[in-house]
């Protein structure tokens, strides 16, 4: 029960008071394993993730008539336009869009040994339109590996990201419950690293580096 306590008291503020929607994401991806895990039923895990996403819809809608006020909903609505009709209703998404494009060819210009790690934005630059700023990070930790060291740094990225799910699985004492963590934690860190920055971050890069630390020396009782 206080576990529970604890990981709703989590939610509201990672995923409603930062007012972060990658954080948002990560949750929504998390919670069917969060949800399957308490419950234990595939039946009943489907149908209170479908109740959820109804209230989701109810919400997002009367938000849309107005009746429900939120700046919350609002900028994940003016994310959702920005994304499939690409406008610039969200313009810290449509910069990101801008980088993210722009990262693609500067990769296909040094596929191989990249542009160095200190030109990894300078390198950006002569692709992106003078409305997005300086920034020193193409927020996006796969595409700044490759932008910075080629091929081979992209695959070490994306080992990284999911090195608590390979720690789970490679663990001789592995158990649902590791398998659970590995899931999740790997669902939160690719949400971080492809919209933001991972390794970009100490903070960010040590919570993966020690919570798949965690998951590898951990022990579980067994259970009946």
């Amino acid at each position: 029960i206080v576990s529970i306590i604890c990981f709703f008291i989590g939610l509201y503020f990672s995923g409603f008071l930062s007012g972060s929607r990658g954080t948002l994401l990560a949750i929504i991806l998390i919670a069917p394993i969060v949800i399957h895990y308490f419950i234990n039923s595939v039946l009943l895990t489907l149908l209170t993730i479908l109740s959820v996403a109804i209230v989701g819809m109810i919400l997002t809608s009367l938000e849309t008539a107005s009746f429900v006020n939120s700046f919350y909903f609002i900028r994940i609505q003016n994310g959702l336009e920005t994304l499939l009709l690409l406008n610039k209703s969200d313009n810290s998404i449509f910069q990101r869009l801008e980088i993210w494009s722009a990262a693609i060819k500067v990769f296909s210009d040094a596929p191989l040994l990249g542009h160095n790690i200190t030109e990894r934005f300078n390198a950006l630059r002569p692709y992106l339109p003078d409305s997005v700023p300086s920034y020193t990070h193409p927020h996006n930790d796969i595409f700044a590996s490759l932008i910075s060291s080629g091929l081979i740094a992209g695959f070490a990225s994306f080992v990284s990201l999911i090195s608590a799910l390979l720690a789970a699985f490679l663990d001789d004492r592995r158990c649902v419950e590791k398998m659970y963590l590995g899931f999740m934690l790997v669902f939160s860190t690719f949400v971080t690293a492809n919209v933001s920055t991972v390794f970009f971050n100490d903070i960010s890069s040590a919570w993966l580096a020690f919570s798949t630390y965690l998951i590898w020396n951990m022990e579980f009782e067994d259970k009946s």
